[in-house]
């Protein structure tokens, strides 16, 4: 009897502790938030807020890989056919029309070298003269060519060194033709593709003529940095959708020629940061080749004053670029580089 009331005696302590475990557990959830809240009052006022301008990305670097992919020019889209088209069309005449005084015609510029981007349509086209069609006058063969292309019906603009032809019903869609003169009779297919430009309108070649290898040209931009075609179409992407003036042959140059040295860390944007930093550190004072004429500075084309503007945008796009990125904000990004 009396170890039945020993037992008895041991489970109502049990019970009455875990009734006063229960009480506390209680007490806690009940005032536990409230005293956490007084050591830091201010916790959630100082929390920011997201916007719908900063809106969670996964990377800078996958946003701008998208940017990339929305800006794609595709090989089989509408406008691509009429480019091709026009193209085919546009040989098949000055073929008829010089006969034997040309060399085949091909596609050149930024859609041949895949640095290209949708929100404008260029294809270019080289027209390779004999050197007996003119003779080494390079003025009369810009303007012979002009005045044909315009008897053919194509609508002409003469640009600098090409004629721009438009594409009807495309806005911002066009066949740049770009007349090149044989250097001497029969030289042009002995040294692979060395030809001369005549420059009708640029400043800095006014009346002048340019010695280049636009083949040259192609195969230094195929062969650079595994990183360089994304970096110039994405600095393409920022020029076109901000109203930059920076020549896009410029922009190519100067991209490889920062990538000699590689990126220090990895990713698109680490790699796009690397071209902006020693582009801003070195515009004012840079020389840059032509690969097609190793004494043809293309930098000159820009002006002191132009080169110190470029420096200063570029540098404060990369200061904001990355000062917003520590915050976890896309504004600057999104405005830089937009999907459309």
């Amino acid at each position: 009897m009396e170890n039945k009331r020993n037992v008895l005696g041991i489970i109502s302590v049990i019970i009455g502790g875990l009734l006063l475990l229960s009480k506390v557990v209680e007490w806690n959830n009940f005032f536990g938030d409230d005293n956490l809240e007084q050591e830091n009052p201010e916790r959630e006022q100082t929390r920011e807020s997201p916007t719908e301008d900063d809106e969670t990305i996964k990377s800078y670097s996958h946003y701008l890989n998208e940017v990339l992919i929305a800006h794609r020019v595709g090989k089989n889209s509408e406008e691509m056919k009429i480019l091709n088209e026009k193209f085919t069309e546009i040989t098949e005449a000055l073929q008829k029309h010089y006969r034997s005084g040309i060399y085949a015609p091909y596609k050149t510029g930024s859609i041949a070298k895949g640095t290209s981007i949708n929100s404008y349509y260029d294809l270019d086209m080289l027209v390779p003269f004999k050197y007996e069609t003119f003779n080494g006058d390079y003025k009369q063969m810009f303007e012979d060519l002009y005045q044909t292309l315009k008897k053919l019906g194509f609508k002409p603009k003469k640009q600098n060194v090409s004629i721009g032809i438009p594409i009807e019903g495309k806005e911002d869609s066009y066949i740049d033709v770009v007349p090149g003169h044989e250097i001497n009779r029969n030289n042009y297919e002995t040294s692979n593709g060395d030809l001369i430009l005549h420059a009708d309108r640029d400043a800095e070649h006014m009346g002048k003529t340019v010695k280049t290898n636009i083949k040259r040209q192609f195969d230094y931009v195929k062969k650079s940095h595994p990183s360089a075609i994304n970096i110039i179409r994405l600095l393409k992407i920022w020029r076109r959708s901000n109203d930059v003036y920076f020549k896009s042959f410029i922009i190519e140059l100067f991209t490889i020629q920062a990538l000699k040295t590689p990126p220090t860390e990895k990713g698109l944007f680490a790699s796009l940061a690397h071209v902006m930093k020693y582009m801003e550190e070195n515009m004012e004072t840079i020389k840059i080749y032509d690969p097609g004429n190793k004494k043809n500075d293309v930098m000159k084309a820009i002006s002191p004053e132009r080169r110190k503007e470029l420096a200063q945008e570029i540098g404060n796009m990369l200061l904001k670029l990355k000062q917003e990125e520590l915050q976890g904000k896309t504004l600057a990004l999104k405005q830089y580089f937009p999907m459309k």
